[in-house]
């Protein structure tokens, strides 16, 4: 008798259904800024021209660490923890709640 049963995520499964949208989606984004003024159209909405400077004065604390710093910084803590996340022993990648949040959506 043949039963069918999904068989568990493996690993590379999981990669493949991740990456592949993530790639695409990249690679929209970056068309998307390429091939129209969608950036420049952004970029009007954000410069004062009578004044000629930028709404956010990069001298502004707060401004400079809502849109440079604090961005900044994230990504890099990511990197980092990515970084560790995939240079350290199985146990620290294991057992994560947050991992089947992640990975539960299918394509």
């Amino acid at each position: 008798m043949n039963v069918s049963r999904s068989l568990p995520p493996t690993r590379s499964r999981l990669a493949d259904r991740t990456l592949w949208p993530a790639v695409l989606l990249l690679a929209g984004v970056l068309g998307l800024f390429e091939w129209t003024h969608l950036d420049l159209v952004l970029q009007d909405r954000f410069f004062n021209f009578a004044t000629g400077r930028w709404w956010v004065d990069a001298t502004n604390p707060a401004g400079r660490i809502l849109f440079y710093t604090g961005p900044k910084a994230v990504i890099i803590g990511l990197g980092v923890a990515m970084i560790a996340l995939a240079l350290g022993p199985e146990r620290w990648r294991t057992g994560w709640r947050w991992r089947a949040a992640i990975f539960s959506w299918r394509c």
